[in-house]
C-alpha cells in the first residue's frame, strides 16, 4: 500500500510541474485485478496468450512488484 501512494504522489509531482511548466502528459492506470507478473505473455510466459495486455506492455510501462 505504501508503494503505491508512493507511485500516486511521485505522479502527481510529475503531473502538476507539467501543468505549470508546458504541455501536460497523457497519463492512464490499468489495474489488472486477481492477476500475477507472470500471467503475462510479454513478461515471459510462453503459455498464456494475452495480445491486448501485452501491447499495453510493449508500449508503456509495468511494474511487476508493485
Amino acid at each position: 500500500m505504501k508503494r503505491l501512494i508512493v507511485i500516486f504522489y511521485s505522479l502527481s509531482i510529475l503531473i502538476q510541474s507539467s501543468v505549470y511548466g508546458g504541455e501536460r502528459p497523457n497519463v492512464v492506470f490499468l489495474f489488472s485485478d486477481d492477476q500475477r507478473a507472470d500471467a503475462v505473455g510479454a513478461l515471459g510466459n510462453p503459455d498464456i496468450r494475452t495480445p491486448s495486455m501485452d501491447r499495453l506492455i510493449e508500449g508503456g510501462t509495468y511494474f511487476s512488484q508493485a
